[in-house]
């Protein structure tokens, strides 16, 4: 197990290294996708070989190491649509278009609704059904898949690629924003952490107290973030290490609270 999980990290290290070069968008999505097939390739060629020395790490292997390679494909190659449509359709409204191509690979993963058990991730009693290739021999519906390859796959494993994938390019779509004149407020500077802020915009999008809830949340993010001149990447990334903050006491809101608590109790003194 330890030379797919050697290989899998040697992918990573290059990935990001040609993701994050000064590339043109097109050059670094085809070297991108070149890495992703090569690496694949020799997993797969490894798989057949030498197979897996127990159910644990076939698990392991399907659940954690070739999704993370493969969504990184299917992450790339519908960019690469999205930004052919975009320079075609200049007219079209940018953040739409962005959610037509997250919602077509969401739409992959939603359609097979018993393995929604995943989005529970603490839930691990069913791995061996979905992350063993014995466990797709019968189902009709994955082989309905095109990206399943027999030995190599199951089934499951692509399903799980798709939903990864949606994070990837949600978080370059954080970055792909129309330019526009940025209004700044001078006098207006948030001096708190990234982490406060995000947690009192998600309060306000989900009070629907702006526009009457009728707004995209990582655009009422950024024009919130403009006024209160701050720098506002990688939302959706924060927004999930709120959710898995386990204190909550120390949170921002509840800070929040207590200020106002203690201003109505200063007025009544």
């Amino acid at each position: 197990m330890n030379t797919y999980q050697k290989t899998a990290h040697e992918f990573h290290e290059q990935f990001m290294h040609h993701w994050e070069s000064n590339e043109c968008f097109q050059k670094k999505c085809i070297t991108s996708l070149d890495l992703c097939d090569e690496t694949l390739q020799k997993l797969k060629v490894l798989v057949l070989e030498k197979g897996f020395d127990n159910l644990q790490d076939e698990v392991r292997f399907f659940k954690e190491v070739k999704p993370k390679i493969l969504s990184m494909k299917f992450a790339i190659r519908a960019l690469m649509e999205y930004d052919l449509e975009k320079n075609i359709q200049q007219d079209k409204d940018l953040a739409e278009l962005q959610l037509i191509y997250l919602n077509k690979m969401q739409d992959k993963f939603d359609s097979f609704r018993d393995f929604r058990y995943y989005l529970c991730g603490s839930l691990t009693n069913r791995d061996e059904h979905y992350f063993t290739m014995a466990g797709m021999k019968n189902d009709f519906m994955l082989r309905l898949i095109p990206e399943v390859e027999p030995g190599f796959s199951t089934g499951y494993d692509v399903l799980l690629s798709y939903s990864q994938a949606v994070v990837f390019m949600k978080e370059y779509f954080e970055q792909d924003i129309p330019t526009k004149k940025e209004v700044i407020f001078p006098e207006l500077q948030w001096t708190g952490n990234k982490t406060d802020l995000v947690e009192l915009l998600a309060s306000l999008h989900r009070t629907s107290v702006f526009n009457n809830g009728r707004n995209d949340f990582k655009r009422f993010a950024l024009s919130f973030s403009q006024m209160v001149n701050f720098d506002m990447k990688d939302v959706y990334r924060t927004v999930s290490a709120i959710k898995d903050r386990k204190n909550e006491k120390k949170s921002f809101m509840n800070r929040m609270i207590n200020a106002l608590n203690e201003m109505i109790n200063d007025a009544h003194k």
